[in-house]
């Protein structure tokens, strides 16, 4: 009897936030969102609490948003994570461009509207923790 091993991703609110805003910048749910007011500082002082989440899993839950994530992450599912049952694919050099200018685009988000607004002066983080997170958030909206 084999037992399944559960795998959780640890993604903070603000790192999904930032990728929903990568993702679908026009969204209404953008255009009402005021950083000062709708989101606050967790008491813990870890990440961010979102005042209304009904409109952030709508935001979330879109199917063309887990469609596009999806497509951003097949350069990492069938390059680095093949499985035995998938035919050999083609990653188009397209998908690899399409899958930089994302986590250049997250990474200057994330600088801009959390990290520059985090109350606490003292936390850093680097590129490659932005990045991991920003892979993490498209695996999260994905479903896998």
């Amino acid at each position: 009897m084999q037992h399944s091993r559960k795998t959780t991703l640890d993604v903070r609110l603000s790192f999904l936030i930032c990728t929903l805003l990568v993702l679908s910048p026009t969204d209404n749910f953008f255009r009402k969102l005021n950083l000062k007011t709708d989101i606050l500082w967790g008491i813990q002082e870890q990440d961010y609490i979102l005042k209304n989440l009904d409109e952030f899993y709508s935001v979330l839950n879109q199917v063309h948003i887990r469609r596009f994530s999806y497509i951003l992450l097949r350069p990492i599912l069938f390059t680095f994570l093949p499985s035995p049952n998938t035919p050999k694919v083609e990653i188009d050099v397209e998908d690899i461009m399409l899958l930089k200018k994302y986590l250049k685009k997250f990474r200057f988000f994330y600088r801009h509207y959390f990290v520059l607004n985090m109350e606490s002066s003292h936390l850093f983080i680097t590129n490659k923790e932005i990045n991991t997170q920003a892979l993490k958030s498209l695996f999260l909206i994905t479903g896998m």
